[in-house]
């Protein structure tokens, strides 16, 4: 972004991206006026770490909100967190900001499920950082030879001119309705990803997922796909090999991953790599050695041939039923619970596998699934008022070979910090039952 020397700029939220935008503003001679709503405390740690952290830069820390200088401000860099609310001034998020100073070309992945896995995939084939939505501000962006970023739909909501050079949308499913209301809202919020992108450019589509398959007819740029089930025009796999628009590349064996939604999650990261002319030889060795992040479907522990899984990163129900449809004919003892983002529960018990023979809930969402269980005559439902008490539940009733699995469909922020402290506290829970059996 050119002529920013002397110019003011409001940043709007106090944390990581925030922080990276005044950075870059004052690196480009801005002025950055910076404000949180966390600011109205007195004793503002947030506040005070920000002072810290941008000691020496020309940003000024507004005291109210009402302090906004709007008739000097030129426009406002919003925390993602921040629903869009109106302003006098123009509004966009730090990531588009940021990608106006990338030169390099910017690989963007959206959807509502796998986005960090994928995102850290092409990443470690790619041998570069990954910023964004994953964690690191794109504002922090080192120059390197690709931008690959995952991006959120809150990101989404205040890009206008947003452009990369291969768009990615894994999937789109109930999430995040207590923000944006309705499907359709979310479906086309996730859309914009590729909205100004033209012929030269690629966006990168699931066929399938019915949603995302659809939104081909929209795009100006060229559309690849992905497939599990069928041969697209792009990368698809056939009775095990994969292929990239019929040309064979390597055996599904060769890679190491749990559930079909993982297979679908490398073919994603394999096609966009193909599309920037990444030998296969090089795709397939990295994919090899690639290591999915926590909280992702991981095995944490087996006790008495009973094994433990971490799936606290999913917060939604389709990212739960791809998880319990992982494990082939195996039981399941599933913890569910949280708060469920305005989510549509109604079929969800009655559309899980027999395969789960066990389900405790915890946190906000106990009084819904109550009453779901009711209704659906659901007679293996538990409600559990912490954690290990849902674990201690699951393994109870666990036999040999079973498996006990934490996949919430629901955020934590009624009980945990965030889904990572969720599953560390899973994993606590389940070493204490390991130590347990050690004793006895």
């Amino acid at each position: 972004m050119e002529g920013l020397k002397n110019k003011n700029v409001l940043v709007y939220g106090a944390g990581k991206s925030g922080i990276s935008a005044v950075r870059l503003l004052c690196k480009s001679g801005a002025t950055a006026w910076l404000w949180d709503n966390a600011f109205n405390d007195e004793n503002c740690q947030i506040c005070n770490d920000a002072k810290t952290q941008l000691l020496g830069l020309n940003c000024v820390f507004l005291k109210a909100k009402e302090d906004i200088p709007y008739n000097i401000i030129e426009f406002a860099i919003i925390n993602p967190a921040v629903p869009p609310f109106k302003m006098p001034i123009p509004v966009i998020s730090e990531l588009e900001f940021a990608s106006t100073f990338i030169k390099k070309p910017i690989i963007a992945i959206t959807g509502t499920n796998g986005k960090t896995t994928v995102t850290k995939t092409i990443g470690h084939i790619l041998g570069v950082e990954q910023y964004g939505n994953i964690g690191t501000p794109l504002s922090d962006f080192n120059n390197e030879k690709y931008c690959v970023c995952e991006v959120s739909s809150f990101q989404l909501e205040t890009c206008t001119n947003f452009k990369p050079k291969i768009s990615v949308i894994l999937n789109i499913e109930q999430d995040h309705l207590d923000r944006h209301n309705t499907m359709e809202e979310y479906s086309a919020i996730k859309a914009s990803i590729f909205k100004n992108q033209k012929r030269k450019e690629f966006t990168v589509l699931n066929y399938d997922c019915i949603r995302t398959r659809e939104l081909a007819k929209k795009a100006k740029c060229r559309v690849m796909f992905f497939s599990t089930q069928y041969r697209v025009s792009g990368v698809y796999v056939s009775d095990g090999i994969i292929y990239f628009n019929k040309k064979q590349l390597f055996s599904i064996k060769e890679l190491n991953f749990v559930g079909e939604h993982n297979l679908s999650n490398f073919l994603a990261s394999i096609l966009i790599c193909c599309l920037l002319g990444i030998k296969t030889k090089n795709i397939l060795e990295k994919c090899k050695t690639f290591v999915a992040e926590k909280h992702r479907l991981e095995l944490v522990s087996t006790v008495q041939g009973i094994d433990f899984y971490n799936d606290s990163k999913a917060t939604n129900i389709a990212s739960v039923m791809a998880a319990v449809n992982s494990f082939g004919n195996r039981d399941i003892r599933l913890i569910i619970g949280g708060i469920t983002k305005g989510q549509e529960f109604s079929n969800f018990l009655s559309n899980l596998p027999k395969t789960v023979k066990t389900i405790v809930v915890i946190g906000e969402a106990r009084q819904i699934f109550t009453k779901l269980a009711v209704q659906d005559g659901c007679e293996f439902l538990h409600l559990a008022d912490s954690l290990q008490r849902a674990v201690d539940i699951c393994y109870e009733n666990a036999l040999y070979s079973d498996v006990v699995l934490l996949s919430p469909a629901c955020s934590s922020f009624d009980m945990f910090k965030n889904y990572k402290h969720r599953g560390e506290v899973f994993v606590d829970a389940c070493n204490r039952i390991k130590e347990n059996q050690k004793d006895q």
